[in-house]
């Protein structure tokens, strides 16, 4: 299944051999945020990509990580 629309960048799959990804942010619970590249024909995960600043410009500003999921307890 394909990533939803996202700026594409010149990257090639090792999966489909697509030469475009599509990039998008990652962010962790705790904030922590990662450039994620995924191949805009099969969808697939490509690598994460580093943040310059041409990446960062194409993403804009890192969305905030959501509240934490709540964990039930079992006894």
């Amino acid at each position: 299944m394909a990533q939803a629309m996202g700026p594409l960048f010149p990257l090639l799959c090792r999966n489909c051999g697509y030469g475009y990804a599509r990039l998008s942010w990652q962010v962790m619970l705790n904030g922590a945020g990662h450039a994620r590249a995924d191949c805009a024909g099969c969808g697939q995960y490509v690598k994460y990509v580093p943040q310059t600043p041409e990446v960062c410009k194409l993403l804009g500003p890192r969305p905030q990580p959501g509240p934490a999921p709540q964990m039930e307890l079992f006894r």
